[in-house]
């Protein structure tokens, strides 16, 4: 013969049906704490675009050169454009 579990021995959530579960209040938490990057974002940024601008500069530099560097090589543009690409992809 069972018996219905006294108040004593009910475990609430088990009996509990899921709406009335979900209506529970839960319990109060401390608010968790801001996450802050450890580094500033601004840094990042200024960090990425002088790599880009140098590179930029880098191949503008490169290109303007091109003519010196195929005629002190006596090499046509074709072959000077090797250059260039070597420059730029290092």
């Amino acid at each position: 013969m069972d018996r219905w579990p006294t108040p004593l021995t009910l475990n609430c959530t088990e009996h509990m049906s899921a709406a009335a579960a979900e209506a529970r209040p839960l319990p109060l938490q401390a608010p968790a704490a801001v996450w802050k990057p450890k580094r500033t974002p601004w840094l990042i940024a200024i960090t990425v675009t002088l790599a880009t601008f140098m590179e930029v500069l880098d191949t503008s530099i490169a290109n303007v050169a091109l003519p010196h560097i195929a005629g002190g090589l006596g090499a046509s543009q074709d072959e000077a454009t090797w250059v260039l690409t070597s420059v730029v992809s290092k």
